[in-house]
């Protein structure tokens, strides 16, 4: 299997984010030469090697597209879903919706729980997903936006207020 990206492309790992890829290496793993793609993480110092057989299986895939950015600071800007039900139970969809890596499921978690942070708070758990699933929009942001980490934050944060003024307004 050959390897669709290159070195220096910036790809996203389903559970850690945007990484960028160092290095293609050559390892030998019972007897067999294995081909292994090493991903580098700037935002939190973590470096993985994934075998190129195995890329697409783990969910390594291409950043968004700047048309894909616009449909995630919609999600971020709308109104935020209300957090019904038992708290594992919300707990879990959370968790689903980060795991899937998808942007748009990562951007309603950090609305969503944003928004929870503003009026109730959150459990230690929730303040665990929030951090995680912000870490990795934030990468994968920044990787597409010109002016990188700093741009990222600021998108994010307008996008995060802009529903909240809103609401602000209604009163």
């Amino acid at each position: 299997m050959s390897l669709t990206y290159a070195v220096g492309d910036t790809v996203i790992h389903p559970h850690h984010g945007a990484a960028t890829i160092d290095d293609v290496e050559q390892r030998e793993l019972n007897g067999d030469q294995v081909e292994y793609v090493v991903l580098t993480s700037p935002f939190n110092d973590l470096t993985l090697k994934v075998p190129v057989s195995r890329v697409e299986d783990v969910g390594i895939r291409a950043c968004m597209s700047t048309e894909r950015l616009t449909e995630v600071v919609a999600v971020l800007e709308d109104e935020p879903t209300p957090q019904k039900g038992h708290w594992s139970r919300r707990l879990k969809r959370n968790q689903s919706r980060m795991r899937s890596g998808e942007p748009a499921k990562l951007a309603m978690v950090v609305r969503d729980l944003t928004a929870k942070l503003n009026t109730k708070g959150l459990s230690p758990a929730e303040r665990r997903i929030h951090r995680t699933s912000r870490r990795m929009l934030h990468g994968e942001i920044a990787a597409v936006v010109d002016g990188g980490a700093e741009a990222a934050d600021a998108l994010l944060d307008e996008a995060l207020l802009r529903h909240m003024a809103d609401d602000d307004t209604e009163d």
